[in-house]
């Protein structure tokens, strides 16, 4: 039987009277209020009520199970309550600190016409991975070698002139090594290669620093920038190569030509703190792949 649906009538006939006022009380039938009592009563193991003519009065055994009858419904209309929160609190979803704003609201937009109400939270990747492993957030956007990627999105280097510069077969770390005899790549010698935050990941900038090593390549000549408007900025403004990737260069109105040794990757893929929340992105591939500027060619 339903507990709290008999505890309900239960208390309804007690405060009533009588099964027909408690029916009443209930917003349900007499002869249903009368069914459920009966089995209450079997399902308690004893009489709740003594009755009367056309009224009831509450027995020993049922005077002493009103409170927690009371009890039980109110736990159960606080439970509904929590319930209901639940479902419009927001899915909390970790995404790279470089997604652009217009990005974040397309997704947010699809999220809200698909009743998901999904809230990106920007982090870098090492707080992206905390932040799920400690369960802050509900799930999260991981950094991940291309090998154990669902998204790949391909870096190049952008700049002021990197169209007029770099050949369409794209720049080799060594090629900023000293002065060239390509005239576009030996305003490139010295220059250096910032690295956005996204990409101060072992599988990215240990692969670039192992390439300018081998390419003869000052240290100094590729570093961490410590925000994405400041590398931007200093591609814009300086002899310097930005590397991003194609979607981003675009967004920051520069020129963007690919890697070619070495060749890198941002890897991602989503992971929740349950499987649950992992099948309900699945509405928002498309929005979630263009806040990682990834372009499916």
């Amino acid at each position: 039987m339903d507990l709290v649906e008999g505890c309900k009538i239960f208390i309804s006939v007690a405060e009533g009277g009588s099964v027909t006022d408690g029916a009443s009380i209930a917003g349900i039938a007499q002869p249903v209020a009368s069914r459920r009592l009966t089995a209450l009563e079997a399902e308690l193991g004893g009489k709740l009520f003594d009755r009367h003519g056309r009224g009831v009065s509450l027995t020993p055994f049922g005077n002493e199970l009103l409170a927690p009858a009371r009890r039980l419904v109110r736990l159960a209309e606080e439970m509904l309550i929590d319930a209901s929160r639940a479902l419009l609190s927001p899915v909390t979803l970790g995404l790279p600190a470089s997604c652009f704003p217009l990005d974040l609201a397309r997704l947010a937009a699809k999220s809200i016409s698909s009743g998901i109400n999904v809230e990106p939270v920007l982090l870098s990747p090492e707080r992206r991975a905390g932040a799920l492993s400690e369960r802050q957030i509900r799930a999260a956007v991981l950094a991940v070698p291309a090998s154990e990627a669902r998204w790949q999105v391909p870096l190049g280097v952008a700049g002021k002139h990197v169209a007029n510069r770099i050949p369409a077969s794209g720049l080799r770390m060594s090629d900023l090594r000293g002065s060239r005899s390509n005239s576009g790549l030996a305003s490139y010698s010295g220059s250096r290669v910032l690295v956005l935050p996204e990409d101060d990941v072992p599988h990215v900038r240990g692969i670039l620093l192992r390439a300018g090593d081998r390419g003869g390549v000052l240290p100094n000549q590729i570093s961490i920038a410590n925000s994405d408007a400041v590398a931007a900025a200093l591609a814009m403004t300086e002899n310097h190569l930005l590397l991003c990737g194609k979607s981003e260069a675009k967004k920051f109105e520069l020129d963007w030509a690919p890697l070619r040794d070495p060749e890198l990757i941002r890897g991602y893929k989503i992971a929740a703190t349950s499987g649950a929340d992992v099948e309900i992105f699945h509405e928002l591939t498309d929005e979630i792949a263009n806040c990682l500027g990834y372009e499916n060619d």
